[in-house]
């Protein structure tokens, strides 16, 4: 299952009733939500330690709300019998500007067991709000393919959050912005078009403290497009980045104003670009420029 591929997955978790039968034959309510180390819902420390299963009428009774430690741990369901267990959070924020695939990956990862998304924003400039009662251990942000310079971004975010590992999403990955971000202080680096699995181990990595780079973002770093432009057409195009018209372009690089045209004209040819500002940013992307 793919990043895309979520949306639908996430509606059939989204309506989905979980009930489990536990001690004397009782009937469990699906698990209570968390939220930021308080646990939400239809029943308090008193019930779910009631419905704990054991193996005789009087284990059942014998759970005490005082043995558990529910402000610091995440209830979820035991494979077997379905009683609850305690696994330590990890603290997610999503950064997606896309509504549909925010709230994918938001299903998704809340279905881990060892995972709470705290926040979910299509902006950074959002998050600050949303983060200062229970700041995040990995804040998932996506990077927008236009955008060749991740730096300012993914330095919003550390600044919000200083102590959250970033892991870096885009549906295509170039050495320059790889590098950008990484110099920026993104700690992983995933593609929109990996599978969900991968994306998960990362964050968990992420939260262990450790680096990660998913296979399609490291083939872009050791693959490289290779750049079908001569020198003089760099040269051209990247005085042309600084939004020169022809004539101040023919001026700066001492050539004729027919020559510049003629440059620019196989730039866009070899790029497939239909203008000038398509050309710098697909040259940017590849790390070209």
């Amino acid at each position: 299952m793919t990043l895309l591929s979520a949306v639908n997955w996430s509606r059939r978790y989204d309506s989905a009733s979980v009930r489990r039968e536990g001690c004397a034959g009782r009937v469990i309510p699906p698990p209570a939500r968390r939220l930021c180390g308080v646990v939400t819902g239809s029943h308090d420390a008193d019930s779910v330690a009631s419905s704990a299963p054991a193996q005789s009428d009087a284990n059942c009774d014998s759970t005490k709300p005082g043995d558990t430690a529910l402000q610091s741990t995440r209830l979820v369901w035991g494979p077997a019998v379905g009683w609850p267990l305690q696994h330590p959070s990890i603290h997610v924020a999503v950064i997606e500007e896309l509504g549909l695939l925010r709230a994918a990956l938001c299903a998704v990862l809340s279905s881990q067991g060892d995972m709470t998304v705290v926040a979910d924003v299509a902006d950074v400039a959002d998050l600050p709000t949303l983060v200062r009662r229970c700041p995040p251990d990995v804040v998932l942000l996506s990077l927008a393919v236009e955008a060749p310079d991740p730096t300012a971004v993914i330095a919003d975010v550390t600044a919000v959050v200083p102590g959250a590992a970033v892991l870096a999403m885009s549906s295509r990955w170039s050495p320059r912005v790889l590098k950008a971000a990484a110099k920026a202080g993104a700690r992983g680096f995933v593609g929109k078009d990996g599978p969900l699995d991968e994306l998960i181990r990362m964050v968990r990595s992420l939260a262990g403290g450790q680096r990660a780079i998913d296979p399609t973002a490291a083939v872009a770093v050791l693959k490289p497009a290779t750049c079908p432009l001569t020198c003089r057409e760099l040269e051209v195009l990247r005085v042309a980045a600084e939004g020169l018209p022809l004539k101040e372009i023919a001026q700066r690089l001492f050539l004729a104003h027919g020559t510049v045209r003629n440059y620019l004209s196989a730039v866009l040819r070899k790029t497939g670009a239909e203008n000038r500002l398509q050309a710098v940013r697909k040259a940017q992307q590849h790390g070209w420029l």
